[in-house]
């Protein structure tokens, strides 16, 4: 990236329940990458985007956590300081119909 300009740093929160394709669109997004096969995010993983649009460098920083029930202890305290979100969810059906 250059040094000049002006830097620009947000962080996101991804939020969806599980088996949803959180984790999977932000590869897609940071890593241009996707894969089919599932594998269960435990407990929360972090991702980064940079970027430089007119000198300015920009730096995303996904926030993944984990769908799952057993995880909705840390979700205040995973959200605080966030400047975005994105609600990921799917329209297949599930085992609850």
């Amino acid at each position: 990236m250059n040094t000049g300009g002006t830097n620009f740093k947000f962080k996101i929160a991804v939020i969806g329940d599980g088996m949803v394709g959180k984790t999977s669109l932000i590869k897609k997004f940071t890593k241009d990458s996707f894969s089919k096969d599932y594998i269960k995010t435990i407990g929360a993983q972090f991702s980064v985007f940079d970027k430089e649009i007119n000198e300015h460098k920009i730096r995303l920083l996904f926030w993944d956590i984990a769908g799952q029930k057993d995880f909705d202890f840390v979700r205040t305290s995973f959200f605080n300081k966030s400047r975005a979100a994105i609600i990921v969810y799917s329209l297949e059906e599930n085992d609850l119909g």
